[in-house]
């Protein structure tokens, strides 16, 4: 689900923000980034209205904090 979803996701994302993204490694914080931007995807085989909420862990936003960059958090539901 992660993997594929990001693959996916990718060309959508660039297209909106209108760059290019750099895919990190499989273990890194992030999933995105370039030098203005980090981008974290969460791919959940659910519809938007599913669940009241999509959690986004406390360690990734201490990691995004601490840099000069904005970040995006993009949700790939399938609806």
């Amino acid at each position: 689900m992660g993997e594929e979803g990001e693959r996916y996701v990718k060309p959508i994302l660039e297209e909106y923000f209108k760059t290019e993204l750099t895919k990190n490694e499989k273990y890194c914080l992030v999933d995105f980034e370039n030098e203005d931007m980090v981008v974290e995807v969460k791919t959940r085989r659910a519809n938007k209205d599913t669940y009241a909420d999509i959690y986004i862990p406390v360690y990734k936003l201490k990691y995004v904090r601490d840099t000069d960059k904005t970040f995006y958090a993009c949700f790939n539901l399938y609806d």
